[in-house]
Order: structure tokens, then sequence, then C-alpha cells
């Protein structure tokens, strides 16, 4: 179950397009920190390594058992051979573009947020190397990096995905809604006739079994709103129908008073109901329960609200710090990698920067699942 679970999950990312500037910054650090002339992010299923987003390589794909990629997922943790033996490198020979052998790899696991391990964020080089401790972790913190940005893409496409269907289902419901109140138009969820004053003259079954349901009360011809609704809906209600009373048309969305969680929103319409010589003699109202539609649309528009930020994070506010991490390490590259620790704080501040920009963007997809898992 857990390795369907990790092959879904690479088909998955590998929908996605990947042509994106964050992660080719990102490689290109990779690349900078080990000063190394290929970089690469891989997905990797079954018995292929699929090379994504490349630095230094035309390389596209190449078979998974010739692969030190498959080491780092098989091990869930940091992967670095320093110099990979001539024989071993000509047996598992890949045509690099530049290298004729490869003599050195590292490599960080690509994990999602499920546990599953999809792929690698690597370097290559056809020299050997000697690693430090600050390169394997800025290695790793490349790699969550790399993760974050896919993840945040997948849930973006899942979430427009959901956005295109819930409007289609709109759509549909509302040339549904058009027929019916063709056919049928004077019936609606709610009706009452009220005369000149304010007294119910008639309703149907609907606006019987409302009222009942949310008072206990049993409505009778002949009462008042007054009778059946708190103070401040009957306030709003008597106000429309006294400018239904003058003649005017009144349609708009009302939303009840009291407890938030068992307030209703009503589509509601009172209109002026003249006798044959004109005179008004009562008002006619008709209502249809709309709460759903409001509801779901406030959910739409905060989901909206919440993709904009991640959207401005990824188009704005990475930029910073990768910039600043790009400029330390050419300074590190310059000084040879012997460099004051002034320059590794620096470049740790740039690093966090990072990473509480990532986490913002998690905490913003999970509200966004949170709003999902909702409707």
């Amino acid at each position: 179950m857990e390795e369907q679970g990790t092959l879904k999950a690479v088909q998955d990312f590998m929908a996605l397009d990947l042509n994106d500037q964050d992660l080719k910054d990102t490689i290109s650090i990779a690349s900078k920190v080990f000063n190394a002339p290929i970089s690469m992010v891989t997905l990797i299923d079954d018995d292929t390594v699929y090379i994504r987003v490349k630095q230094g390589t035309k390389l596209e794909s190449y078979p998974r058992k010739l692969s030190f990629c498959t080491q780092v997922i098989k091990s869930n943790r940091l992967f670095v051979v320093g110099d990979v033996t001539p024989s071993r490198a000509q047996s598992e020979s890949i045509e690099f573009t530049d290298i004729p052998l490869i003599r050195f790899y590292a490599g960080a696991p690509l994990i999602t947020s499920q546990g599953h391990r999809i792929g690698t964020l690597c370097v290559v080089d056809d020299k050997p190397r000697t690693v430090s401790g600050q390169q394997k972790l800025m290695l790793k913190i490349l790699s969550r990096h790399v993760m974050s940005v896919m993840e945040a893409k997948i849930r973006h496409k899942e979430l427009t995905a959901s956005y295109e269907l819930l409007n289609c289902e709109r759509e549909k419901g509302r040339k549904n809604e058009i027929k019916l109140r063709s056919l049928f138009e004077s019936m609606t969820d709610v009706y009452v006739y009220l005369g000149i004053d304010g007294n119910i003259i008639d309703f149907n079954r609907s606006a019987f079994s409302h009222i009942e349901e949310h008072t206990g009360k049993k409505m009778n011809y002949g009462s008042f709103t007054a009778d059946y609704l708190t103070e401040a809906d009957n306030l709003a209600f008597m106000t429309n129908f006294n400018y239904a009373l003058k003649g005017e048309r009144r349609q708009l969305e009302m939303r009840t008073y009291g407890d938030p969680e068992n307030r209703i929103w009503w589509d509601a319409l009172f209109e002026p109901v003249s006798g044959t010589n004109g005179e008004i003699m009562g008002v006619s109202f008709t209502a249809r329960n709309i709460t759903k539609r409001k509801t779901d649309e406030e959910k739409i528009i905060a989901q909206n609200r919440l993709l904009t930020q991640i959207a401005e994070i990824h188009s704005h506010e990475y930029r910073g710090p990768v910039c600043s991490i790009l400029g330390m390490m050419y300074l590190i590259e310059q000084e040879k990698y012997e460099v004051d620790k002034e320059y590794l704080e620096m470049l740790h501040v740039a690093v966090k920067n990072l990473d509480e920009k990532t986490k913002r963007v998690i905490l913003l997809i999970n509200d966004l699942r949170s709003l999902e898992a909702d409707q």
C-alpha cells in the first residue's frame, strides 16, 4: 500500500509543469554550494529516473538501476559519494553533458508531507570532492524548499480544479433554476400574502413548515409577522413591507438575526399587489433559502484570498532570501569557501528567512485544506 501511494504521488508530481524560476534558482544554488557543473531535481518510479529540473545536462531520464538516486530514496537521508571509484563509475555510467564519468555525487531525498519518497535533489561532477557539514546542511535545506514549492504547485492545481468544478455545478444549478422559474413562476420556497395593515391573509405550506420548524408555532390567518419573528427580524421585514406598500418592488438578499449557526440567508421579494383599479391592496412576499449558496461563495472568496497570498509569496517574497543566498554563495565561492563566520551567519539569516516563508506557505495550504474539507 505504501509503495502504491508513493507511485501515485510520483505520477501526480510528474503531471506538474516544473519549469519554474524558483526551482531553477534552487538547483543553481546547489551547484554553487558544491562547485559542481550538474544539478538536478529528479522523480523516480519503479524503473526510471526522470530529470524534471536540471542544469548542466540535456539528459531527460535514465534507468533506475544505474542511479545513485535509488540509494538516496532507499536510505531516506542525505547520500554522498565523495570519490566514486573508476570501476563503479564505468559500470554505472550515464552520458551527462561535458563529463565522461561520475566521480562525485551528493543527493538529498524529496519527501512529501505524507512521507512518500518521490525523488531527489542532487549534484554531480567528474572530479572527486570532500564535502563539509555546511554543504550537507545546505543541500538538505534546498531539498525541503524544492518539496515545498512542488507541493504548493500540486495544491494549487487541485484547488483550481475544485474551483472550476464548483463553478460548473453552480452554473448548471443556475440554468436549472431559470428553467423551473419559467415553468412555475409563482412556485417558490416560501410565500406569504399580507394585507395593508400587515395582517397575514394567505401563505403556502413551505411558509407554514418553516415557521413551525424554527419557532414551534403554527402560522394562522389574520396573525402578524411579529407573532413569529424576532424583534430585529420583524423590523427588517416591515421596513421592506412599507416600501412595497408604497408601490416599490423590493428584491434583496436578507439574513436573519440571532444565533450565528442558525441564521438563514433569503433571496426575498416584496411586491405590491394592486386591484383592478390600481389601488394597492397588500404585499406579496416570496423567499428562497440561499444559505448554502452564500456559504459556498464565502468559502470561495476565502480560498481565493489564500491562493492570492500564496501566489504573492511565490512571486515576490521568495526572491529576497534566494537572491541573498545566491549573493552570499558567490562571495563564499570567490573566497574559495574559506570565509569568516560573519558570512555564514548572514547566510544562516537568509536561509532562516527562506524557511519562514516556506512555513507560511505550508500554513496557508493547511488553511485551504480546511476550507476544502468543510465543503
